[in-house]
């Protein structure tokens, strides 16, 4: 799981969500540091704050797409306080897979842990 979020505070309150379910995550703090890790490492899972600065989540977000394509895609979950219809269309545009409500809620992330592990493909 990733992290990108440029808030200290909101960081912090999401990292303690992840570890209340045995979850440690990687952090980055602007969307050019979400691009990077992409590169470096296959996360499932990318939490990512849409308003940031140097690149945002909705530009980070089309950079991973693109930069993976043909090779495992992550679940991408936008996070803001703007949620507005038209704003929530605009993220799913950019490759966002579901928008998280700002001030972001701990039953909020569970439930996304929870569609995600039910989405996850399994072996054998």
């Amino acid at each position: 799981v990733l992290v990108v979020e440029d808030d200290a505070t909101n960081r912090l309150i999401i990292t303690r969500i992840l570890r209340s379910h045995a979850i440690i995550p990687d952090i980055a703090v602007n969307g050019r540091h979400a691009v990077d890790a992409a590169n470096a490492k296959s996360y499932d899972l990318i939490f990512m704050d849409i308003l940031m600065p140097e690149l945002d989540g909705l530009d980070a977000t089309r950079a991973i797409r693109a930069l993976l394509q043909g090779r495992h895609q992550p679940r991408i979950v936008a996070l803001t306080a703007s949620v507005l219809p038209d704003q929530q269309h605009r993220y799913f545009e950019a490759g966002v897979n579901a928008v998280l409500p700002k001030p972001i809620k701990l039953a909020d992330i569970a439930n996304e842990l929870s569609r995600h592990k039910t989405t996850e493909p399994k072996a054998g």
